[in-house]
This record gives structure tokens, sequence and C-alpha cells, in this order.
């Protein structure tokens, strides 16, 4: 079996938050909409709670989130787009 890396601790990650213009245009992009909208629709109420704690430097409840929506097809799916779309 595979190990995926967390993708909030990826070197595309790191330079993406170096990066404020690309941030705010990966933000806009669909795939991150997409994205977005699997993680409420799985996680609803407890996404907030994640997303504050990875603000404050706790990303391990977002990872899982993201971790557990890639289990899906349509998550999987919204992750590789989003990724192809970091490395360029």
């Amino acid at each position: 079996m595979t190990q995926k890396t967390d993708p909030m601790h990826t070197p595309e990650a790191a330079s993406l938050l170096r990066n404020p213009q690309r941030l705010r245009e990966l933000l806009k992009a669909p795939e991150t909409r997409q994205l977005m909208e699997l993680l409420r629709r799985q996680n609803g109420s407890q996404l907030h709670a994640a997303a504050e704690q990875a603000r404050q430097g706790d990303s391990s409840a977002l990872s899982g989130m993201l971790r557990e929506m890639t289990r899906s097809q349509a998550g999987a799916e919204a992750m590789e787009q989003l990724q192809s779309k970091l490395e360029k």
C-alpha cells in the first residue's frame, strides 16, 4: 500500500504560502471550490473547527478530513486536479 503525503506539509504547499498572488488564484479555482464542497458535505459542522485549528498551527484534523475525502472517487479526482494545478 502506498503512503500518501500529508497535503498540508508538502513542498508545493510551502511554496504556495510564500506566493500570495498564486494562493489567491488557487482559492478561486473550480477545483478548490469542488474540494470545499466535498469537505462541507462530508464534514459540515467539523470543518470550521478543523480550519481554525489549522490556522493556529495544528493541521491534523484538517489533514484527516482531506485523507478521508480522498477515499471517495470524487474526492480523489478533485485532489488530483488540484495537485496538478499546484504543480504548474
